[in-house]
């Protein structure tokens, strides 16, 4: 059996929201980024986070991100599995 890798996509794991900030004012959000983050779901039910490189974007509300940091995971990491069905 042949297993599909995951296509690139984009989700979102994390939200902030700072004070209401003046003119030129800054604000410092922190944000934990985990496999359980980026992991996808197979279509065994298993989710993993795969081996490669991703892109953890900071949007402001518009579809450009204002930053982009990069995540670099060494190895495809299983998070879960499904059991398989009991035999009748």
């Amino acid at each position: 059996m042949t297993h599909c890798r995951p296509l690139p996509n984009s989700q979102l794991f994390d939200f902030g929201r700072t004070p209401t900030l003046a003119p030129g004012a800054t604000h410092r959000q922190l944000f934990a980024v985990t496999t359980d983050g980026i992991a996808l779901a197979g279509w065994d039910g298993s989710r993993k986070a795969y081996k490669g490189g991703y892109s953890i974007g900071v949007h402001t509300g518009g579809r450009t991100a204002m930053a982009e940091l990069p995540l670099e995971v060494a190895e495809t990491i299983t998070l879960s599995t499904i059991p398989p069905p009991r035999p009748n």
